[in-house]
Formats: C-alpha cells, structure tokens, sequence
C-alpha cells in the first residue's frame, strides 16, 4: 500500500482485528508503527442473552445509528430503524438509554439493539 508521510491509514488483519498504523520516511526508510486499538471491558460476547435489558451508554453517533458500550467487550449497534422514529443525532455522548439486545452476531462480534 503506498504510503505518504505522516498518513494514517488502517487495514484488517485476519488474525489479530483491525489496527491502526503511522508511516515515516527517513533516509529512504520507511518507518511502520502498528498500533491496536484499545480492548472494551466487560463481558464476554458468549455471556449476553438475546432478549436482554440492559443500560447502556453512548459512545458513538452516526447518521443512521448509535454505538453503545454495553458493558461488553463487543459495542452494541442501535439503528435508526431500531429507535422508534427517533434520530441518532438527538442523542449525546455518554448518555444512558434503556435497551435490549435483538440479535448477537458471535461470527462477525455484532450485538443489535432496539431501544426499550
């Protein structure tokens, strides 16, 4: 992949997840650093239950949904679809909203959720 100096880009690795990495040249050298992106905390994916009420905390806002640290190490995925004609953009970081586990996706580390 070309690479231009100080760029930041990211790739899949089949085997340890997504990572991020920072180019530099130096005397004709490229420089790669390759850094992981920080682990969530919390239960394992096998340890949810579909149909599960939990609280759970916004971390992250799109246009069509919301990403919610469920006290999981996989962050739960809350739609548009899911939010009762409700738009992603009214909700803030760090907000607590009440939810419920729909589907959990063990191949692909996904968890769906609908609001309650």
């Amino acid at each position: 992949q070309n690479v231009q100096p100080g760029h930041f880009g990211s790739r899949e690795d089949a085997f340890q997840g997504p990572s991020v990495f920072t180019a530099s040249i130096c005397f004709s050298a490229v420089h790669v650093t390759m850094i992981s992106p920080p682990q969530l905390e919390g239960r394992a994916l096998s340890d949810v239950k579909l149909g599960e009420v939990l609280d759970g905390k916004v971390v992250g806002v799109a246009k069509n949904a919301l990403f919610m640290d469920i006290g999981c190490v996989v962050e739960g995925h809350l739609t548009k679809m899911n939010m009762n004609g409700e738009s992603p953009e009214s909700y803030s970081m760090d907000q607590t909203v009440k939810v419920k586990i729909t589907d959990i996706n063990t191949e692909r580390s996904k968890i769906e959720l609908s609001l309650v």
